[in-house]
């Protein structure tokens, strides 16, 4: 039994630290400030996706205690717009978001995650699945709500 754990932390420490392996670590580029987030009300941003439909757009939301909406960015920062996400409860505690393929090959769509859960007391987690809408980074922001939520 001693063996395997050993086995496995070797291993573990492999991933982490390739060097262990004689292989040399990557290197990572400076990171580039392209803006400042202006929009107060995105306090506590728990997920970030980038749109797969609309160039130059970031997907975000709250953590916990928002309304069911979540908010279009570009790259600079700047605030596009408020999306409701219609049937979905308000955000009791969403933990990420993520952009990708669904039932319509031809259509991207928005996964969110009702999943967070600290003090394990929900007895049910959700993912909601909406058609991403067309923004544009240039935009002035908007208010809106996404209908067509799936659980």
């Amino acid at each position: 039994m001693m063996k395997k754990i050993h086995l496995l932390i070797a291993v573990s420490i492999g991933f982490t630290n390739p060097s262990i392996f004689g292989q040399d670590s990557p290197d990572f580029a400076n990171g580039v400030e392209l803006g400042q987030l202006e929009y107060e009300w995105l306090s506590e941003a728990s997920g970030l996706a980038a749109s797969q439909k609309n160039k130059n757009v970031i997907w975000s939301h709250n953590d916990s205690g928002d309304d069911n909406v979540i908010y279009a960015l570009n790259l600079r920062g700047e605030h596009l717009g408020i999306y409701t996400i219609e049937g979905a409860a308000d955000a009791r505690d969403w933990e990420d978001i993520a952009v990708g393929p669904g039932p319509d090959e031809e259509e991207s769509y928005i996964y969110i995650g009702e999943i967070g859960d600290n003090y394990s007391q929900y007895d049910e987690k959700y993912i909601y699945r909406v058609p991403e809408p067309d923004v544009d980074a240039n935009q002035e922001p908007v208010e809106t709500t996404l209908t067509g939520v799936e659980t």
